[in-house]
C-alpha cells in the first residue's frame, strides 16, 4: 500500500468511527457514543504513528508516543492532551464500569472535541502527505 493510500485509509477509518459516534449520540446511546469517539481519536493517533514508522504495544503506549512526537513538538495543540485524557477516562468508564452512567453532556463534549481533533489531523495529513 502506498503512503497516500494509507493516509486515505486512515482518514476513512476515523471518519467511519466518528459517524458512528454521532448516530449513537442521536440515539441516546451515550456510553457507546463515547466509545466510538475514543476509537475515532485512537485510530487517528495510530495512523499518525504508523506513517512515522513509530510502533507502540498498547493504547497507553500509543498515546505516550503521540504526545512525544506530535504534542511536545508543537504539531498538535497542547489542549489535545486534555481531550485525550478525558476520552480515555470516559471510554474506560463506559466500557468497563456498570455503576457509571455517561451523561448526554459528556457524550456531546467527547464527540465535539474528537471531531475538532480529527479535523486537525485531516488537515495535517492533507498538508503533509496528500498535497506535497
Amino acid at each position: 500500500m502506498s503512503e497516500k493510500e494509507l493516509v486515505k485509509e486512515i482518514i476513512e477509518k476515523f471518519k467511519e468511527r466518528i459517524e458512528a459516534a454521532e448516530l449513537l449520540l442521536k440515539d441516546k446511546k451515550f456510553e457507546d457514543s463515547v466509545s466510538r469517539s475514543y476509537y475515532a481519536l485512537f485510530d487517528a493517533v495510530r495512523g499518525l504513528l504508523e506513517l512515522e514508522k513509530i510502533t507502540a504495544k498498547s493504547h497507553r503506549g500509543a498515546i505516550t508516543k503521540f504526545h512525544q512526537h506530535f504534542i511536545k513538538t508543537g504539531i498538535f495543540d497542547i489542549k489535545t492532551s486534555k481531550t485525550i485524557a478525558r476520552l480515555i477516562k470516559l471510554r474506560e468508564e463506559a466500557d468497563y464500569t456498570f455503576q457509571t452512567e455517561i451523561s448526554k453532556a459528556e457524550a456531546e463534549t467527547a464527540f465535539k472535541d474528537t471531531k475538532k481533533f480529527l479535523m486537525a489531523v485531516e488537515n495535517y495529513l492533507n498538508k503533509n502527505y496528500l498535497n506535497k
